[in-house]
């Protein structure tokens, strides 16, 4: 099983290239099946979320 830390930096690490020009307008949704998945998300996170 791969590390899900690790996965989750990467995954985030995608997203933050996807946004970084401030092109994209979409929203990005992380959904988690583990609330320990959830917990890792929200500890990595370092950048603004928000809710509509």
């Amino acid at each position: 099983c791969y590390p899900q830390k690790e996965a989750a930096q990467i995954a985030l690490d995608a997203i933050r290239k996807t946004i970084k020009g401030g092109h994209y307008k979409g929203n990005i949704i992380l959904c988690c099946f583990l609330k320990e998945d959830a917990a890792i998300y929200k500890e990595l996170l370092a950048f603004p979320t928000w809710s509509l």
